[in-house]
């Protein structure tokens, strides 16, 4: 390097094979300094340590070296190959699109109030009460229908559709003291003894039935009370083909019911869906949400 000028030029075009440049002003800056800076001086009992006079060549080439040591640094703090200085720079870095989570549309209520003794329902929130001895609180999607049959003092019953096969859907709702001794023949009454007043007791007694397949009762909770699930079909085996429960409870060939049994301060609830191999997925799915709205106040 034989001229500040042959240095400066030097210094410029090795910076420039990198990314990015150091501004002018950023260079200019540091080179200002190195003449004008003095030597801070520690705080020691030891003489402070003194450098030479530095010459021309030699101020340019230290200026290059930390204009270097700048840049480096600027890259780092950055986090990337490129580095942001604020100026000159052709382009910023933006941060890529977060995706946010939609919530699902929820179906808003159209109606209210106590759930009419039969006729089709209105989508909405309805309360069932007397002459049933347990108050629900249910939000019913659209396309329902009152079982004005299963309406009384022991139950109430929807359908969707229609209650029977082959893609029917009905969700009932029952206080249940006992069942048949024999679902096949009602003319042999109710167990003797009766069953047990657990839920599980009556959720056992079902599976044991004649012409049932059943899962394995399971605990569960709804609305803070607690009780058994139990999942059994009717297979429809034998002689028999539409099973009897309970009184004016029928069990369909093929049906299959989802059973909450709830102990409710000593009053045994019965949650009761039955649907059919060809009742739509969505429509199960809607009778669970219908179950899982459900508010219990004895």
């Amino acid at each position: 390097m034989s001229t500040d000028r042959d240095v400066t030029r030097t210094v410029r075009s090795w910076l420039e094979d990198g990314v990015t440049a150091l501004p002018d002003r950023v260079l200019d800056d540091v080179l200002d300094q190195l003449p004008t800076t003095p030597q801070r001086r520690a705080v020691t009992p030891w003489p402070a340590r003194r450098f030479p006079h530095m010459s021309t060549p030699i101020r340019w080439a230290t200026a290059a070296v930390l204009a270097a040591v700048v840049l480096i640094g600027v890259m780092v703090v950055n986090g990337n190959g490129n580095a942001r200085l604020g100026v000159g720079s052709s382009s910023s870095s933006s941060p890529s699109p977060t995706a946010s989570r939609t919530a699902a549309p929820s179906s808003t209520p159209v109606a209210s109030g106590s759930l009419p003794q039969s006729g089709s329902v209105t989508q909405g929130s309805y309360t069932i009460g007397d002459p049933f001895p347990i108050q629900l609180g249910l939000d019913i999607g659209p396309g329902w229908t009152m079982w004005s049959s299963g309406v009384g003092a022991t139950s109430v019953a929807l359908y969707k559709t229609s209650p029977d096969p082959p893609g029917g859907l009905a969700l009932g709702f029952l206080v249940v003291d006992n069942i048949l001794a024999d679902p096949c023949d009602q003319s042999a009454g109710e167990m003797d003894p009766p069953v047990g007043p657990a839920p599980l007791d009556l959720a056992e007694a079902l599976a044991a039935q004649t012409g049932t397949e059943s899962s394995d009762p399971v605990s569960v909770e709804i609305d803070g009370y607690s009780g058994v699930y139990l999942d059994y079909r009717n297979t429809g085996d034998g002689e028999c083909v539409n099973l009897t429960r309970w009184p004016g409870r029928d069990a369909l060939s093929g049906e299959r019911d989802q059973v909450w049994i709830l102990d409710v301060e000593g009053t045994r609830l019965v949650i009761d869906a039955a649907s059919f191999e060809g009742t739509p997925d969505d429509d199960v799915a809607e009778m669970r949400t219908m179950v899982e709205s459900l508010t219990i106040q004895p």
